[in-house]
């Protein structure tokens, strides 16, 4: 477990991430997010945000944002909705920040990392974040689905948070698939 905190420690200022499959068993509830952003996709590569219902997701709402993609170079991201939860993991409020704003940047550049493959592949990601915040160490799931008003371009991107089986469980598969 120490190994792993060290290497949190050593990247990025306290904060890793590591893509996973879509199906990670660990995050089954995300899998149920997965399965309604492809019902609403059809043929499409992304659904609209105007097409996403909140009944459907409303036991995830506390952990649910809606990003906005701001065209530019670079690109940046603006949240325009973010749940309950992510206010309390996140220690503040985010709603209306650009990743600018976020800090630690360690955190900012990770998201705009995971954040911009969702854009470029327009497809869905899943990360594994670990951290330590405050001398705690935590590990979040992190579902980005792309959004398209036009069906050409990713203009929006839902995400949803899970914590998934506990994280002292998160923290070991991460410590095993670094040694790999």
């Amino acid at each position: 477990m120490q190994q792993l905190l060290d290497e949190i420690d050593n990247r990025e200022r306290g904060i890793a991430s590591q893509e996973l499959p879509l199906d990670d068993p660990r995050f089954a509830e995300l899998g149920e997010v997965v399965d309604y952003w492809q019902m609403l996709c059809g043929p499409r590569f992304a659904p609209a945000r105007s097409e996403i219902e909140p009944e459907p997701l409303k036991h995830l709402l506390d952990r649910l944002m809606i990003v906005e993609v701001e065209a530019g170079s670079p690109r940046d991201y603006r949240f325009r909705l973010v749940g309950s939860r992510l206010y309390e993991l996140y220690g503040g409020e985010l709603t209306g920040c650009t990743l600018d704003e976020v800090r630690p940047q360690s955190f900012a550049r990770l998201l705009q990392r995971d954040y911009a493959e969702a854009v470029t592949r327009r497809s869905p990601t899943l990360w594994l974040l670990a951290a330590q915040r405050r001398e705690r160490p935590f590990a979040l799931g992190c579902l980005v689905l792309p959004l398209s008003s036009d069906g050409r371009r990713v203009d929006r991107l839902l995400c949803v948070v899970s914590e998934g089986p506990g994280i002292y469980t998160l923290l070991q598969d991460f410590e095993r698939s670094l040694q790999a």
